[in-house]
């Protein structure tokens, strides 16, 4: 038998791989469209879908110039991110992030449930109120030293932000992007049933701190159960231990705020 296994091709490669069956479907499939209202943030009208007559099929090397136009699309939320990560790195040089995380390790050092929790508990309610989600991007070098600092893989790191922030869109409270625009869309009051929604974080965030929790108590008892067992990761260092100064408490306030 072969000892080569399989392994999931480069995240690059998965991409283009989809914007070229993206760009095939367009071939087999006619094109179409709905109209929309525009005073209801252009809401597709029911029953007003018609194919496209001689609609023209992109031509092949557009599957090449489809990349800088998202790029173009997205400017907004990219640089948003960008501008997060480069002041990441400024608090960074500073010393605080480092003090603060090991404050973290000190509190959480015996009880990874507990860092979990919290952390799942910050994404969910940053995204059920203010939408938050592509921000947290720029934590997730954060996130991989704090777990793998406690015996934890990358996947059970990222586990944490995206099933954290999953619940949080999925049970939205005040989402001003989600519920907000929803409801104004749909004439309803602003917030209304918002009882019911908070009502189904509950256990919706209970599930998944239990499935992250329950995969990350499997790689710490045994690292072979990792589902990146085998795999080379580089992962960022603390930097020099200098204690928990004034100043570091300061700027995390600040930070914060």
């Amino acid at each position: 038998m072969s000892d080569k296994t399989f392994r999931v091709p480069h995240t690059l490669v998965l991409l283009f791989a989809m914007i070229v069956l993206a760009w095939g479907a367009t071939l087999l499939l006619p094109a179409g469209a709905y109209e929309v209202d525009p005073e209801a943030h252009n809401a597709v009208i029911l029953g007003t879908f018609a194919y496209i007559e001689d609609a023209e099929t992109p031509p092949v090397w557009s599957v090449l110039t489809v990349i800088p136009r998202g790029l173009n699309a997205a400017q907004g939320i990219i640089f948003f991110v960008l501008i997060i990560g480069g002041a990441l790195a400024v608090l960074r040089a500073t010393g605080a992030v480092d003090a603060g995380m090991r404050a973290l390790l000190r509190r959480f050092d015996s009880r990874p449930n507990g860092l979990i929790l919290t952390c799942m508990l910050a994404f969910a309610v940053g995204s059920s109120t203010i939408g938050m989600a592509e921000e947290y991007i720029a934590l997730t070098a954060v996130l991989l030293m704090l777990c793998a600092a406690m015996r934890m893989d990358p996947i059970a790191a990222v586990g944490i932000m995206v099933v954290g922030y999953g619940v949080g869109f999925g049970t939205a409270t005040i989402n001003p992007f989600t519920v907000l625009v929803a409801q104004e869309a749909a004439q309803l009051a602003p917030t209304s049933g918002i009882g019911f929604r908070l009502t189904m974080f509950v256990p919706f965030f209970a599930a998944g701190f239990w499935y992250v929790s329950r995969y990350a108590s499997r790689v710490r008892a045994d690292a072979s159960q990792s589902l990146m067992a085998g795999e080379p990761v580089e992962l960022p260092q603390f930097g020099e231990d200098t204690g928990m100064t004034g100043v570091h408490k300061l700027i995390l306030v600040l930070v914060l705020l």
